[in-house]
């Protein structure tokens, strides 16, 4: 199955965000936020909204290694981010 994806920075504090899919039947946004903490600090929030009509009968074989996808990428972001530190 192949997909079209839309990037786009979608104002104040979002880096980034992408949608996939086919809509109305399995489509996600993927978003990063990035948010100010104090002086240089900043927290990178990354989240992804999933909808459609298949997300509930897809979801139980989704859900394992999208998280996993997930902390992989923070474990390597944060790693990144404090080595500049």
């Amino acid at each position: 199955m192949s997909t079209d994806s839309d990037t786009s920075s979608l104002g104040p504090g979002i880096a980034t965000a992408w949608r996939i899919g086919i809509k109305g039947l399995l489509d996600g946004e993927h978003i990063y936020e990035i948010q100010p903490v104090t002086g240089e600090r900043v927290i990178l929030v990354q989240r992804e909204c999933f909808g459609g009509q298949l997300v509930p009968v897809l979801w139980g074989s989704m859900e394992n290694g999208t998280r996993l996808g997930f902390n992989e990428m923070n474990v390597a972001v944060k790693k990144k981010a404090e080595e500049r530190d």
